[in-house]
């Protein structure tokens, strides 16, 4: 079990904020499993198709930590980009049952 994303695209929303998700066969830069484009209120998201779930979530965390970067204007480089998503993967990954009752919690109705 892993991210899928539906064929096409999908649209997550945050805040005011619309977020078009893709999939598609190449990217436009080379190297990379994903790109994030556009400015907020509305950006878009490619992810390399076919690759596997796991990647494919880290790819989409990655390319959300830039939409929030670039919504908040936060100046992250890179570089910090990169050490969230692997930190953050790594932390879930390696602790598969907390990291559900942690999504469960947050997700929680107050």
């Amino acid at each position: 079990m892993g991210l899928k994303i539906t064929p096409g695209s999908e649209t997550l929303r945050w805040g005011p904020y619309s977020i078009l998700l893709l999939t598609k066969p190449s990217l436009s830069e080379e190297n990379c499993y994903g790109v994030y484009n556009g400015q907020p209120p509305r950006v878009t998201i490619e992810i390399l198709d076919g690759l596997s779930p796991s990647i494919t979530s880290a790819t989409m965390f990655h390319e959300l930590v830039h939409a929030v970067d670039e919504s908040l204007g936060l100046g992250l480089t890179e570089k910090a980009v990169r050490g969230v998503e692997v930190g953050m993967c790594s932390i879930l990954q390696q602790n598969p049952e907390w990291a559900r009752r942690w999504l469960e919690g947050l997700l929680e109705t107050p």
